[in-house]
């Protein structure tokens, strides 16, 4: 089932205005990257990714503290960070 047919909306976040995808949104967040140079930079993209993933947090901060803690259990289990 599409998305809209449940009243979902759509965020897309791409490094150009002109993605095909920008026709399928609701929202677009352009992310631009300087994939030209010597040393690629995902910085722009992943701040918008940051940012949203710190609003959506704090939106519900119980939950996501919750599931926060859960997810540092894991990494802890699977010695992820040391």
């Amino acid at each position: 089932m599409k998305a809209e047919s449940r009243g979902v909306s759509i965020a897309v976040i791409t490094d150009k205005a002109t993605s095909p995808l920008v026709l399928q949104a609701d929202v677009t967040l352009v992310g631009r990257t300087n994939l030209k140079s010597t040393i690629e930079s995902y910085v722009s993209p992943l701040s918008l990714i940051n940012a949203l993933i710190t609003l959506i947090s704090l939106r519900n901060r119980r939950r996501s503290i919750h599931r926060l803690a859960n997810f540092e259990q894991l990494w802890k289990e699977l010695h992820m960070y040391l």
